[in-house]
């Protein structure tokens, strides 16, 4: 089978990583694939396509931002050079151009738990759902939101899996000289968030936790890893950093390809996040083993019961620091049982969904 995947941006962001494990896996299984995208690489991402490309993957990206009228003839153009049998496209507005610009069987994977909440988007769901094969998923939330509004297309939850050996056995090899190329002491005690910086996951509410708990102890740290993605939040974060004094102890390290050894250094990990669907980072860390403080929030609710696994709410600051405070003093690892989240499942999922589609 000839597979596309059509990506708005090659980033270090949770659609652009599961694309990457797919094709890899899909490769295994004797399926050739490609990714084009609507947008240029990223600078930090560079690495991780140019691995693909010697892999036999292609990916097929614009050099320069296009306009609505070039980025449809960009995407129809790769689609008919590399004629797939299918084409997943990820999130809302890579499957809007892909249906209109395209041709064939076009699969929307929904990464969102409400991708359709505007009344403009819903409308122009209502016509290109015509357009789609099949829709995909990441959680079951989801899909009841699509099914409840359009009802033409067949429908497929299909959670997101991750690489498990490769957090559950990752080694952190020379915490010395990690600490060293971060830029923190060799004493620092270490609480990490990883996601991309907007409102959403709401990096201030950690910072505003962290607060009391590094003027108590200035041996901790907190590491904001992800890509900036909203301007206006990055510019609150620096200031409720500035605000509280904590330029020195909280450390916004942009987008990382070194999350399993990350994970291995620290003592906690923050998703204070107001929403997520199916979190890719929220199984990473769970297969690394760390305590996990995280917002009490729908989408969580499956690993509430779990060891080491707090669940609370990021706006209640004094309890949200005391979850944190606790998880760091208990210097514990956890073990849970994430078969179900194993990508090779999720990549066997996509195949099998796309042979019922065409």
């Amino acid at each position: 089978m000839r597979i596309l995947h059509v990506v708005h941006t090659p980033r270090y962001s949770g659609a652009e990583m599961l694309v990457l494990e797919l094709t890899k896996l899909h490769a295994t299984m004797g399926h050739q694939s490609a990714v084009v995208s609507m947008f240029p690489t990223e600078n930090a991402f560079n690495p991780q396509v140019e691995e693909q490309r010697l892999l036999g993957i292609s990916w097929f990206t614009p050099k320069l931002k296009l306009n609505r009228f070039d980025r449809l003839k960009h995407l129809r153009r790769v689609q008919q050079d590399f004629s797939p049998n299918v084409t997943f496209a990820h999130s809302v507005l890579p499957a809007a151009y892909m249906r209109i610009s395209g041709v064939g069987a076009i699969i929307p994977v929904l990464h969102a738990e409400d991708n359709y909440s505007s009344i403009n988007l819903i409308l122009s769901e209502y016509a290109l759902q015509f357009f789609s094969k099949g829709v995909i998923t990441v959680s079951p939330r989801a899909q009841v939101l699509y099914g409840e509004r359009f009802k033409f297309p067949k429908l497929k939850c299909i959670p997101n899996g991750i690489e498990l050996d490769k957090y559950s056995n990752a080694k952190l090899q020379d915490r010395a000289n990690l600490l060293t190329s971060l830029g923190l002491p060799e004493h620092a005690v270490i609480a990490l968030q990883v996601g991309r910086i907007t409102a959403i996951k709401q990096q201030n509410l950690s910072v505003r936790a962290m607060a009391p708990l590094i003027a108590e102890n200035p041996r901790i740290h907190l590491l904001l890893a992800g890509i900036y993605e909203d301007t206006a939040a990055l510019s609150d974060l620096r200031n409720e950093i500035q605000g509280h004094n904590l330029v020195k102890n909280v450390h916004l390290i942009g987008p990382r390809d070194d999350i399993p050894t990350l994970l291995q250094l620290a003592s906690v990990y923050l998703m204070p996040s107001k929403q997520e669907a199916h979190s890719v980072a929220l199984i990473e860390a769970m297969a690394s083993g760390v305590e996990i403080v995280a917002s009490d929030i729908p989408a969580f609710k499956y690993v509430k019961h779990l060891k080491g696994i707090t669940l609370t709410d990021p706006n209640a600051v004094e309890s949200f620091g005391f979850a944190i405070k606790n998880a760091i003093s208990s210097e514990q690892r956890f073990k849970h049982k994430l078969l179900d989240f194993d990508i090779k499942l999720t990549a066997a999922s996509y195949i099998e969904f796309a042979k019922s589609c065409i």
